[in-house]
Parts: structure tokens; C-alpha cells; sequence
């Protein structure tokens, strides 16, 4: 695409780089200067752009999903401190390498470890 390509609004690069330039503008003025078409939330910019595509029927997702009820996320906490109770008690001496196993599973990088570990006293 080319310096001069037209843009959006049926405007070339070069009036937009010429209105803008670095500068913050509000909603308002970028309304009255031609940089904005319609001043809104997110909402209103996904039913512009499903109405751009010809969509009657869509959904939204939101990533990473919210939990909604705070209640459930504090159950959930517990939950997961009282498995670690049980496994620590069930494991006594060795749960410090069932913790070094889950660190390791926990990453996402390939990396390479020597077959011992290090204590320093």
C-alpha cells in the first residue's frame, strides 16, 4: 500500500498525517476534524463493524473469560490451597520434588536441566 493509499473515510495518508501528527485529541474534536466517524464504546464499535459486514446474527466472546461470581473465585482459592495441604501431608519428605516436577510442567520453554539439583545450606 502506498504512502498516498486512501484510508477509511475516503482520506489519503497524507491528510490524516497532516491533521494528526502525534497529537492526543478528544472524542469531540476528532469527531469535528474528520479522524472518528461516530463517538462510542466498545459495543457500539462491534455493531458498526457487524453492520460493515453484513451480519445480522454474531456473538462476542471475551478472552481471557471474567469470573463472575466473586464467591465462587474465593471457593475456588480454598480449593486449590486444601489440595495442596493434601498432597503436601500425603507426600511428607518428597513433596519438594512433586514441586519441582509441577514447576516444570508449569513452563512453556523447552529447556534443559541437569539430571541433579543443587541445596545450599
Amino acid at each position: 500500500m502506498s504512502r498516498q493509499a486512501k484510508i477509511g473515510r475516503d482520506t489519503d495518508t497524507a491528510s490524516i498525517h497532516k491533521i494528526a501528527q502525534g497529537r492526543v485529541w478528544t472524542g469531540l474534536q476528532a469527531k469535528e476534524i474528520g479522524l472518528v466517524d461516530v463517538i462510542g464504546g466498545i459495543d457500539d464499535a462491534i455493531a458498526l463493524a457487524a453492520e460493515a459486514a453484513n451480519l445480522e446474527k454474531y456473538r462476542i466472546k471475551d478472552y481471557p473469560e471474567q469470573k463472575k461470581d466473586k464467591m465462587q473465585e474465593l471457593l475456588q482459592g480454598f480449593m486449590v490451597q486444601m489440595k495442596k495441604n493434601l498432597i503436601r501431608d500425603e507426600l511428607k519428605g518428597t513433596y519438594k520434588y512433586y514441586q519441582q516436577i509441577q514447576y516444570l510442567l508449569d513452563m512453556d520453554n523447552l529447556q534443559y536441566r541437569l539430571p541433579y539439583s543443587f541445596t545450599i545450606n
